[in-house]
C-alpha cells in the first residue's frame, strides 16, 4: 500500500492543489476556511492540533486489539498514522474538521412507535456519507 506523503517541495507563487484555498496574505486564513467549508454545505467547521491526546491514542490501540474493527484492515494497517497525524504529514500545523448533519427532513423517530413497520438507521437511508463527503470535500 502506497502512502500518501505531502509534498515538501514549495509551490510556485500563485500555484496551489486542488481544493487548497489562498491563505498567503489572508487577514484570517481560518476566516478563509470556515467560508470556503459554508460554501460547501458543512454545517460545522473547527480547527484542533494535528495529534490525538494520549488517551484517544489509548483507546483506539485497544480498539484495534481487540480487534473490534473487523474485517476492516485498512484501519489497524495505518495505526501510528492514525494516531500521530504528523507521522503521515510532518509539516501539519491543524487539522480541519467538518460536520455535515445527514438527518431526514422529517422526524427521524416516527416510525420507531410501530412495531410492524421496520425502521432503517438515518445514515443508511439516503447516499453513502463516505461518498458525500469526500465529494465535498475534493470540491
Amino acid at each position: 500500500m502506497s502512502s500518501t506523503k505531502a509534498d515538501p517541495r514549495p509551490r510556485a507563487s500563485g500555484s496551489r492543489s486542488r481544493g487548497s484555498l489562498p491563505i498567503a496574505g489572508a487577514a484570517d486564513p481560518k476566516a478563509n476556511i470556515r467560508a470556503r467549508a459554508r460554501a460547501l454545505g458543512f454545517e460545522a467547521v473547527g480547527f484542533a492540533p494535528p495529534a490525538l491526546g494520549a488517551s484517544a491514542a489509548e483507546g483506539l490501540r485497544r480498539f484495534l486489539d481487540a480487534g473490534f474493527h473487523g474485517d476492516m484492515a485498512w484501519l489497524a494497517a495505518r495505526a501510528a498514522e492514525r494516531a500521530t497525524p504528523t507521522a503521515l504529514w510532518p509539516r501539519a500545523r491543524s487539522a480541519v474538521v467538518v460536520a455535515l448533519s445527514y438527518a431526514p427532513d422529517g422526524n427521524a423517530l416516527a416510525g420507531l412507535g410501530q412495531p410492524r413497520t421496520g425502521n432503517v438507521s438515518v445514515y443508511a437511508r439516503g447516499r453513502d456519507y463516505h461518498e458525500v463527503l469526500k465529494g465535498r470535500l475534493s470540491a
